[in-house]
């Protein structure tokens, strides 16, 4: 394909393009829709700093892999999601994710509308996340507190009946 060189019986591809025979170029992720062929692959690349979601919504049913540091394939990849409305979440700082979404249908094209929203590398936890342990905290700190309580309360030993007459 002229995007790299044969060396031993294997290409070493150019900066920008994958595959066996170099073929593959690789996007990178954003926003868009686009139509996509019948038993067709397209490629992304994350560039941001940070994680991101990306929710790849379609009419059809489309196959997602993503994969680090290489472009997945249907025999390489380290997830597979499949479906019309699907969210998977790429991260640069694992160095370079890549994703591929692939149309499997024979016949029809499908078109893909991508959504990409850049999401912030620090810790993100839903607020009651945080609501559920401060509760949980302050149970656990009202439970010392009402052991220790009973443990320091003097104990008062009852008179039995004979030692009251």
């Amino acid at each position: 394909t002229g995007h790299g060189d044969c060396v031993q019986g294997r290409c070493m591809c150019g900066a920008g393009y994958f595959g066996a025979d170099c073929s593959i170029t690789v996007e990178q992720v954003d926003s868009r829709s686009f139509s996509l062929p019948a038993t067709t692959w397209k490629y992304f690349q994350w560039a941001g700093e940070d994680r991101a979601k990306l929710e790849v919504i379609s009419a059809s049913p489309v196959q997602v892999y993503t994969r680090r540091g290489d472009v997945p394939s249907q025999s390489f990849y380290n997830s597979l999601s499949q479906g019309t409305n699907v969210v998977v979440y790429v991260d640069k700082a694992v160095s370079g994710e890549y994703v591929a979404i692939f149309n499997p249908d024979f016949d029809n094209p499908v078109n893909v509308k991508l959504k990409s929203q850049e999401k912030s590398s620090s810790s993100s936890l839903p607020v009651t996340f945080w609501i559920c342990i401060g509760i949980a905290a302050i149970l656990t700190i009202s439970t010392v507190i009402n052991i220790v309580y009973c443990l320091s309360k003097p104990k008062h030993k009852s008179k039995s009946k004979s030692q009251k007459e």
